[in-house]
C-alpha cells in the first residue's frame, strides 16, 4: 500500500450503498482530514459531506460485477509544475464487487500529482485492498464462480496454473474468449480448450 493511505471496507445488501451509520463515520472523518487543506481539496461540497459520498458511491453501484472511479481536488498545469514542483491534490478511490453482497472499498490519500500536474490514479489501489481482507475476497470468489459455471472450459483451462488472478467476467469475440481478471485485466485468450498468454496484458 503506499505511504499515508486510508482504506475503509464497508458492506451492504446486494445492490444497495452501505447504511447511513457507516458512510456517515467515514464522511466525518474525510472532512476532518481535508479541513487542513486549502486547495485541491475533494468536492464534497460546504455542506453534510455524506450526501456527497453518497452520491459518488452511486457510480459503483450495482448488482453483479466489480465497478471502480475516483474523485479528486484536480491537478495543476505544466507551466506551474515548471515554475514550482509538482502540487498536492487529495484523492479518494472506490472499487465495489457485487456477488452475494455489495462489498465497498474507499482508498483516500492526499499525495503529489505527476510530472504533467494529473492527480494520481488511486482505483488500482482501491482494486488491490478488494483482494486483501477475507470478507471482500469471498465476493471474488463468487463472482469468479459464476464465470467458471459459464464457461467450464475456462475453468479446466486454468487449472494447471499455480498463482493466477481472480477472473470475474470474459468477453467472447468469435471463437476467442477474452476472460477478464479484477483488476479489469486480459493475461490470456481462450481458443477452444488452450490458454494462450498474451504479449502484455490489455485494459478489460
Amino acid at each position: 500500500m503506499m505511504e499515508g493511505v486510508k482504506i475503509w471496507r464497508l458492506f451492504a445488501p446486494l445492490g444497495e450503498l452501505p447504511d447511513d451509520g457507516a458512510l456517515g463515520e467515514v464522511a466525518k472523518e474525510l472532512r476532518e482530514r481535508e479541513r487542513r487543506y486549502r486547495v485541491r481539496t475533494l468536492p464534497l461540497g460546504t455542506g453534510e459531506p455524506l450526501e456527497a459520498l453518497k452520491r459518488f458511491l452511486e457510480g459503483v453501484r450495482a448488482e453483479e460485477g466489480i465497478l471502480a472511479s475516483q474523485v479528486d481536488g484536480g491537478g495543476v498545469t505544466q507551466r506551474y509544475i515548471r515554475l514550482h514542483r509538482p502540487a498536492a491534490t487529495s484523492v479518494l478511490a472506490a472499487a465495489a464487487v457485487h456477488a452475494e453482497r455489495s462489498a465497498y472499498v474507499l482508498a483516500y490519500n492526499r499525495t503529489r500529482t505527476d510530472r504533467w500536474g494529473r492527480p494520481p490514479r488511486l482505483t488500482w489501489l482501491a482494486r488491490v485492498a478488494l483482494h486483501s481482507n477475507p470478507e471482500t475476497r469471498e465476493e471474488l470468489d463468487a463472482l469468479e464462480g459464476r464465470l467458471f459455471r459459464r464457461y467450464p472450459a475456462l475453468e479446466e483451462a486454468l487449472r494447471p496454473l499455480e498463482k493466477r488472478p481472480f477472473f470475474v467476467d470474459a468477453e467472447r469475440r468469435g471463437q476467442v474468449l477474452f476472460p477478464i481478471t479484477s483488476m479489469e485485466e486480459v493475461p490470456y485468450a481462450l481458443v477452444g480448450g488452450h490458454l494462450l498468454p498474451l504479449g502484455r496484458a490489455y485494459e478489460g
